[in-house]
């Protein structure tokens, strides 16, 4: 009988801490949690006197001896009405799953007919891609290759232009007009008396 009375003990804190809670937030969870801890100690007493302390807390706290019946969740046609938004929502859900997979079949229709345009127009060897980063450089430094070598080809294709046209190396492409030196001195000789 004594360690049944400990037990109650105990059970008396907890639904005290669960009545407390309850009165100051007036939460439906922890009036739940006070009446189960209530549901218990009509179970397990042995004593009397301690059923009697669990109802008085109760009372002070203005809860109900017996727990209040629960809000029917069903409803007139006997269907519970979570399953009904469950249903409405998996519904929703279904839609949506379904558009998706349609919009991203229509993707992959748009990708493969660009693919086989883009493959009509420049074929393009998926089977010589590099597969090491030194198989890489190798292939960039093939093309910086062909680059060099249409720099080359430009600058013979210019040499041979100006032996065409008739122009040397040492003399200059263009004539300078002596006259124009001339008159650009004269100009800035006057801007310098100008600021001193």
């Amino acid at each position: 009988m004594s360690k049944n009375r400990v037990y109650c003990e105990n059970l008396l804190r907890n639904l005290e801490r669960a009545v407390e809670k309850w009165f100051t937030s007036g939460s439906p969870l922890e009036m739940n949690k006070a009446y189960n801890i209530m549901d218990q100690v009509n179970r397990i007493a042995m004593d009397n006197d301690i059923k009697d302390r669990a109802v008085r807390m109760l009372r002070r706290a203005t809860l109900p001896e017996k727990r209040p019946a629960e809000k029917s969740s069903t409803n007139y046609d006997g269907s519970s009405r979570g399953n009904v938004k469950r249903k409405s929502e998996a519904q929703t859900r279904k839609e949506w799953e379904a558009n998706y997979q349609s919009q991203i079949e229509r993707e992959k229709k748009l990708k493969k007919s660009a693919s086989a345009v883009d493959s009509n127009i420049a074929h393009v060897d998926r089977d010589n891609k590099p597969r090491s980063a030194l198989s890489s450089r190798v292939s960039k430094a093939t093309n910086f290759m062909n680059v060099i070598d249409k720099s080359k080809k430009l600058a013979t294709d210019k040499a041979d232009l100006e032996e065409a046209l008739g122009m040397s190396d040492n003399s200059p492409s263009y004539s300078v007009d002596e006259n124009e030196d001339e008159v650009d001195d004269e100009e800035q000789k006057k801007e310098a008396a100008a600021y001193t």
